[in-house]
Protein backbone atom coordinates (compact mmCIF):
# COMPACT_ATOMS: atom_id res chain seq x y z
CA UNK A 1 0.00 0.00 0.00
CA UNK A 2 1.15 3.52 -0.67
CA UNK A 3 0.74 6.59 1.56
CA UNK A 4 0.47 9.93 -0.26
CA UNK A 5 -0.25 13.53 0.75
CA UNK A 6 -3.96 12.90 -0.05
CA UNK A 7 -4.08 10.31 2.76
CA UNK A 8 -3.15 12.90 5.41
CA UNK A 9 -5.20 15.57 7.14
CA UNK A 10 -4.02 19.14 7.80
CA UNK A 11 -2.15 17.97 10.96
CA UNK A 12 -0.39 15.16 9.06
CA UNK A 13 -2.49 12.36 10.62
CA UNK A 14 -3.16 9.34 8.40
CA UNK A 15 -6.81 8.93 7.35
CA UNK A 16 -7.26 5.69 9.37
CA UNK A 17 -6.41 5.23 13.06
CA UNK A 18 -4.27 2.13 12.39
CA UNK A 19 -2.66 0.23 9.54
CA UNK A 20 -2.55 -3.58 9.53
CA UNK A 21 -1.68 -5.12 6.17
CA UNK A 22 -0.08 -8.14 4.51
CA UNK A 23 1.45 -5.74 1.93
CA UNK A 24 4.49 -3.50 2.18
CA UNK A 25 3.81 0.09 3.31
CA UNK A 26 5.54 2.79 1.25
CA UNK A 27 5.17 6.51 1.97
CA UNK A 28 6.10 8.99 -0.74
CA UNK A 29 8.86 11.57 -0.29
CA UNK A 30 8.63 14.84 1.65
CA UNK A 31 5.53 14.14 3.71
CA UNK A 32 7.16 15.23 6.98
CA UNK A 33 6.29 13.16 10.03
CA UNK A 34 3.27 11.02 9.22
CA UNK A 35 1.24 10.42 12.38
CA UNK A 36 -0.85 7.31 12.96
CA UNK A 37 -3.09 7.43 16.02
CA UNK A 38 -2.54 3.81 17.08
CA UNK A 39 -0.39 1.12 15.43
CA UNK A 40 1.29 0.32 12.13
CA UNK A 41 1.80 -3.33 11.10
CA UNK A 42 3.03 -4.89 7.87
CA UNK A 43 3.89 -8.54 7.27
CA UNK A 44 6.45 -7.29 4.74
CA UNK A 45 8.36 -3.99 5.13
CA UNK A 46 7.72 -0.34 5.99
CA UNK A 47 9.55 2.31 3.94
CA UNK A 48 9.08 6.04 4.45
CA UNK A 49 11.09 7.75 1.71
CA UNK A 50 13.39 10.80 2.01
CA UNK A 51 11.78 13.65 3.91
CA UNK A 52 9.16 11.38 5.48
CA UNK A 53 9.12 9.96 9.00
CA UNK A 54 6.68 7.93 11.03
CA UNK A 55 5.09 8.43 14.44
CA UNK A 56 2.62 5.93 15.91
CA UNK A 57 0.73 6.31 19.18
CA UNK A 58 1.24 2.62 19.94
CA UNK A 59 3.66 0.33 18.13
CA UNK A 60 5.29 -0.15 14.74
CA UNK A 61 5.91 -3.68 13.48
CA UNK A 62 7.19 -5.17 10.22
CA UNK A 63 7.87 -8.76 9.22
CA UNK A 64 10.97 -7.60 7.37
CA UNK A 65 12.52 -4.15 7.89
CA UNK A 66 11.63 -0.56 8.69
CA UNK A 67 13.31 2.35 6.88
CA UNK A 68 12.54 6.06 7.26
CA UNK A 69 13.95 9.14 5.56
CA UNK A 70 13.51 11.02 8.85
CA UNK A 71 12.86 9.76 12.38
CA UNK A 72 10.83 6.91 13.78
CA UNK A 73 8.77 7.31 16.95
CA UNK A 74 6.38 4.93 18.70
CA UNK A 75 4.41 5.17 21.93
CA UNK A 76 5.31 1.58 22.77
CA UNK A 77 7.65 -0.64 20.74
CA UNK A 78 9.26 -0.95 17.33
CA UNK A 79 9.78 -4.49 16.01
CA UNK A 80 11.23 -5.68 12.72
CA UNK A 81 12.23 -9.09 11.40
CA UNK A 82 15.40 -7.58 9.93
CA UNK A 83 16.80 -4.04 10.20
CA UNK A 84 15.55 -0.70 11.42
CA UNK A 85 17.17 2.36 9.80
CA UNK A 86 16.73 6.11 9.65
CA UNK A 87 18.59 8.15 7.05
CA UNK A 88 18.17 11.36 9.09
CA UNK A 89 16.78 11.56 12.58
CA UNK A 90 16.42 9.63 15.81
CA UNK A 91 14.43 6.62 16.97
CA UNK A 92 12.26 7.07 20.07
CA UNK A 93 10.23 4.26 21.64
CA UNK A 94 9.86 2.26 24.84
CA UNK A 95 11.72 -0.64 23.21
CA UNK A 96 13.25 -1.80 19.91
CA UNK A 97 13.65 -5.30 18.58
CA UNK A 98 15.33 -6.07 15.25
CA UNK A 99 18.37 -7.67 13.67
CA UNK A 100 20.40 -4.48 13.16
CA UNK A 101 19.61 -0.89 14.14
CA UNK A 102 21.04 2.19 12.43
CA UNK A 103 20.18 5.86 12.98
CA UNK A 104 21.31 8.88 10.98
CA UNK A 105 22.89 6.96 8.10
CA UNK A 106 23.18 10.10 5.92
CA UNK A 107 23.87 12.55 8.73
CA UNK A 108 27.22 13.85 10.00
CA UNK A 109 25.92 14.68 13.48
CA UNK A 110 25.25 11.92 15.99
CA UNK A 111 21.75 10.54 16.07
CA UNK A 112 20.21 8.75 19.02
CA UNK A 113 18.19 5.69 19.87
CA UNK A 114 16.09 6.53 22.89
CA UNK A 115 14.72 3.11 23.77
CA UNK A 116 15.48 -0.17 25.47
CA UNK A 117 17.24 -2.46 22.96
CA UNK A 118 15.54 -5.83 23.51
CA UNK A 119 17.06 -7.56 20.51
CA UNK A 120 19.53 -6.52 17.83
CA UNK A 121 22.88 -4.89 17.24
CA UNK A 122 23.27 -1.12 17.03
CA UNK A 123 25.55 -0.54 14.03
CA UNK A 124 25.23 3.25 13.88
CA UNK A 125 24.01 5.77 16.44
CA UNK A 126 24.18 6.25 20.16
CA UNK A 127 21.85 4.67 22.68
CA UNK A 128 20.48 7.31 25.02
CA UNK A 129 18.74 6.26 28.20
CA UNK A 130 15.35 7.80 28.79
CA UNK A 131 15.37 10.26 31.64
CA UNK A 132 13.75 8.85 34.77
CA UNK A 133 12.46 11.49 37.14
CA UNK A 134 12.91 10.76 40.82
CA UNK A 135 9.86 11.43 42.97
CA UNK A 136 10.64 12.41 46.55
CA UNK A 137 8.41 11.45 49.43
CA UNK A 138 7.50 14.69 51.21
CA UNK A 139 4.77 13.22 53.43
CA UNK A 140 6.99 12.91 56.53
Amino acid sequence: MKITRDDLDKNNFYKHNSIDTDEEIIAEENLGTVKIKFSVKSKKYIWFKAGSGIEAGDGIEAGWGIKAGSGIEAGSGIKAGSGIITLFGNIIAKFISGLRICVGFHQKEDCYIEAEIRKGTVILGKVKQKEVKEVKDVSA
